[in-house]
């Protein structure tokens, strides 16, 4: 039987996490909706570094025109 690791990727709190894209170099920066929490969440994947960005509705999906991480 094998075992299986998991480890929390990020400790806040989301209602409905979803659409996680990631980009930059070696696709290090990592974000994601948040659909009723109305907040697009980021984390740099190598410095850990976490960003947000508050929306004023409810967001099903976004654009990465300037990255947050």
């Amino acid at each position: 039987m094998m075992a299986i690791s998991v480890e929390v990727f990020d400790s806040r709190l989301n209602q409905l996490g979803e659409g996680p894209t990631s980009s930059g170099a070696g696709n290090n920066d990592v974000a994601w909706v948040d659909i009723y929490g109305r907040v697009v969440r980021s984390k740099n994947l190598i410095t850990g570094k976490i960003g947000e960005y508050k929306t004023a509705e409810v967001t099903g999906c976004w654009q990465d025109l300037n990255p947050i991480c």
